[in-house]
């Protein structure tokens, strides 16, 4: 039978959640891809970032958002909040 190849999760932290102005974001890793989207689908920030760097959310309203995270290799997603 023929492999399956499935992306793995991503060791990764944001903080803080809930924020109001910035967050942190920190992996294994030295580059990945990051997408936020509102509850809608809608993309609201896409960015290549590099693990602890930080990420200005200042410009988006309150609100719940769902954060995607992946390199060439792993993804995950996360829920965040911002105030």
């Amino acid at each position: 039978p023929a492999a399956i190849n499935e992306l793995t999760q991503m060791n990764w932290s944001v903080y803080p959640n809930p924020a109001t102005e910035e967050l942190t974001i920190d992996f294994s890793g030295s580059n990945a891809i990051v997408t936020i989207s509102n509850l809608a689908g809608k993309k609201v920030f896409f960015s290549s970032i590099t693990s602890g760097q930080t990420l200005d959310v200042s410009t988006l309203e309150a609100g719940m958002y769902i954060m995607h995270i992946s390199d060439t290799a792993k993804q995950e997603t996360k829920t965040i909040v911002i105030q």
